[in-house]
């Protein structure tokens, strides 16, 4: 079996770096083929809360 590990170092505080993953708008930085992320739910992020995304994919929207 094939393994692959692909690794990063972030200099930045561990804070910083979550705050920035975990907020849904930024997965198009990383995210195959999201050309499009919005929330749809009112208030602060949190559970519950609703996101719409849009992909590509085989030159579909």
């Amino acid at each position: 079996m094939i393994q692959v590990r692909v690794g990063a170092v972030i200099d930045r505080p561990v804070e910083e770096v979550f705050a920035h993953v975990s907020d849904m708008e930024h997965d198009m930085e990383w995210g195959a083929g999201v050309t499009e992320v919005r929330k749809s739910s009112e208030g602060s992020w949190g559970l519950w809360t609703k996101y719409v995304y849009v992909r590509h994919f085989l030159g579909c929207r």
